[in-house]
């Protein structure tokens, strides 16, 4: 487990695992005792590469709606990276990730500026 967050009523766990890629889970029924637990979003995310030097990520979270809840998240090498955990997008099945249920694309989440504005 390299980050944890909460918001409203989920928690959020991203871990790193054996193999170096990482997952991002999206847990709820704490009020109930009944854990529900959802992978968001599996893949080479390239978090905590160094893991000596970066062991923990930092998680920020933000409401925007029942079906909006984001992400923003780095472990201050990589780029920032956003996902809406409420969003199955990146799930099994999905057309965004392969046989195994890997992020086809992991760069699709990193949050970059698009814009370049004109010389003055």
């Amino acid at each position: 487990m390299i980050g944890t967050a909460t918001i409203d009523q989920y928690g959020v766990v991203i871990t790193k695992m054996s193999n170096g890629y990482n997952r991002v889970y999206r847990i709820s029924g704490f009020d109930t005792n009944m854990l529900t637990i959802q992978v968001v979003c599996q893949g080479d995310l390239k978090l905590s590469e160094n893991i000596e030097k970066h062991p923990n990520i930092s998680i920020v979270c933000n409401y925007e709606s029942e079906k909006n809840i984001k992400i923003y998240f780095t472990d201050g090498e990589s780029p920032v990276k956003i996902l809406n955990i409420m969003d199955q997008k990146y799930s099994e099945g999905s057309d965004l990730v392969d046989d195994e249920g890997n992020i086809i694309n992991p760069e699709a989440i990193d949050m970059t500026p698009s814009a370049e504005l004109p010389p003055l």
